[in-house]
Parts: C-alpha cells; sequence; structure tokens
C-alpha cells in the first residue's frame, strides 16, 4: 500500500496466502512467523533492497524476530530470512486492521502449495551478515573462568543506536540515512537478551561491546581472571 496526493492509503498491489490443515494448528506465535515469511517470500523480488513498513496486528512478532533460541528450527530460519529485509515493524490495533483479518479468512486457492517447514530457500544470503571489524567476541571461556567477570552492559554510540533498533525494530532519532543502513546490515547477527547486546551464534552466544574502553576493560577483566 502507499498514500496518495491527500495521504490517503490505497492498496497498489495484492497477494495473500492461505495456510494448510497442518499449519493451522500450529502455535499463535509460529502461525503469525509463519505468515510473514512466507508472504516475504512470495513478494522477495519485488521487496530485496527496499525499505518499506510491515504491519503486523500482533505485538509478539517484535519479540519473536528478535529472539535467537525460538522452540524449533523451522521458526529460526524464518527469523532469519526475515531480517534479511529492511523495514519498520508496525504494530496495528485489531479494530483498525479489519481488511487483513477479512483475508485471512477465505479459502485455499487451487493453486496453492502447503509451506514446507524444510525448504531450503529459508537460509540468509551469503551477502548478508556482520561484516564490521570492530566488534568484540566474549563468552568462549568456560563457565568456570567466566562466572565472576562482570561485563558492561551499556553501549554507546553505535552499539545504543543498534540496541535502540533491535528494541524497537525502529529507525533510532536524529540519525542519517546511510548510517541506519547500516544498523539494518549488521542487526541480522545481533539480539538483545537479558539487556545485553549478542551476536547470533549457534554453539555459544557472544557478548558484542562497541565501544573501544569497554572492550579494554573486559579484556583486562579477562586476563586477570585467567591468571587465578
Amino acid at each position: 500500500m502507499q498514500e496518495d496526493e491527500n495521504a490517503k492509503v490505497r492498496p497498489v498491489l495484492y497477494e495473500s496466502v492461505t495456510f494448510s490443515r497442518l499449519e493451522s494448528k500450529y502455535s499463535q506465535p509460529k502461525l503469525q512467523l509463519c505468515g510473514v515469511a512466507r508472504i516475504l517470500k512470495n513478494l522477495q523480488t519485488i521487496l530485496w533492497g527496499k525499505d518499506f513498513e510491515l504491519q503486523v496486528g500482533a505485538k509478539a512478532l517484535i519479540e519473536i524476530i528478535n529472539t535467537p533460541c525460538l522452540p524449533n528450527v523451522p521458526m529460526t530460519r524464518w527469523v532469519e530470512f526475515v531480517q534479511l529485509f529492511s523495514f519498520d515493524l508496525v504494530h496495528k490495533l485489531g479494530k483498525t486492521f479489519t481488511m487483513p483479518n477479512g483475508l485471512s479468512r477465505r479459502p485455499k486457492g487451487g493453486n496453492e502449495d502447503d509451506f514446507d517447514e524444510e525448504e531450503e530457500w529459508i537460509k540468509p544470503h551469503p551477502g548478508f551478515g556482520l561484516k564490521e571489524g570492530n566488534t568484540q567476541k566474549v563468552g568462549k571461556l568456560s563457565r568456570n573462568k567466566t562466572n565472576n567477570i562482570e561485563i558492561p552492559i551499556k553501549q554507546e554510540g553505535f552499539g545504543k543506536h543498534m540496541e535502540e533498533y533491535l528494541n524497537s525494530l525502529k529507525n533510532p532519532e536524529s540519525i542519517g540515512e546511510e548510517y541506519f543502513k547500516r544498523i539494518k546490515r549488521i542487526s541480522v547477527k545481533l539480539y538483545i537478551e537479558g539487556g545485553q547486546l549478542k551476536r547470533r551464534n549457534q554453539e555459544n552466544p557472544q557478548i558484542v561491546v562497541f565501544n573501544d574502553k569497554a572492550q579494554k576493560q573486559i579484556l583486562q577483566k579477562m586476563h586477570e581472571e585467567l591468571r587465578h
């Protein structure tokens, strides 16, 4: 949809998908995430490289998209795919979201295939990912070596803006367009957990600190801890 000259929102392209009998038995969070992933897949050739607004009727989607350890593998892959797009996630109240809710009740068409949870396309494109070299990986030591290390969680500058974006999926105030694009590009590999900024890692999630001073403090504490 887009606004016309009178600031009225009008549809310019229509696309919808339906769930199979198996998919309709998904839990509510999984069903919502599945719907977003499916529609983005159908429109990916149109949406690649474009900034757009993704309107949803469930606030929980913000938390789901920013969660690294979801209940099952398909949901994790769907999140990875969704995060490849450049969008602002906007929650719409149910009473103002009547058109999508109505479309969700249409019957399945004869030419619509079921959504395969194991589809290979739901993977990050190799051109996307964390390409910045000024992040510090923390957390590879064994638990008995790191329990007493206090890690600063207050981010500054770029790290602070990254936290703001991951918490809201909206453009932080007072930053330029190119700077915001950089944040969205790097955010694909990051998430917030326990108030800390972390890097997605299947084996062991790593805390990410963009502040040079904080990085040095962490390394010093780790060095002192290892000597004892």
